[in-house]
């Protein structure tokens, strides 16, 4: 069998990336007390949220209700974990709300970003 060089030389294309082109980033601090909504207020027509566990030891947990607990027991109201310096990305719409809590006694510093598709 032969081989054969089939090219082209002068390739032109217009690429308009598909997706997200516009997004916003929040930073904020996550407590043990109370649930803190991530972020305060969603990202209007957000489709994709990223969330940044930027600690370095304490592990963050979310979840879709306030009423969560910072751990992994069996039951409805254990978050889903964000261990330390994780990154979370998910397609949730803004207009379901995410609710994070730290573990007994720490507070960790957060960094949302939101996209949505224009």
């Amino acid at each position: 069998m032969s081989e054969r060089y089939v090219g082209c030389d002068n390739i032109s294309a217009s690429v308009t990336p598909a997706g997200m082109n516009d997004f916003e980033v929040t930073t904020l601090d996550v407590g043990s007390a109370v649930a803190v909504k991530l972020p305060t207020n969603a990202l209007s027509g957000r489709k994709q949220i990223s969330i940044l566990n930027n600690s370095e030891t304490d592990t963050l947990y979310i979840h879709s209700r306030n009423t969560l607990t910072a751990d992994s027991v069996v039951g409805t109201t254990s978050g889903w974990p964000v261990f330390p310096q994780s990154i979370l990305n998910e397609e949730i719409e803004g207009t379901i709300d995410i609710w994070g809590l730290a573990p007994s006694g720490a507070t960790i510093r957060v960094t949302i970003k939101e996209a949505r598709i224009i």
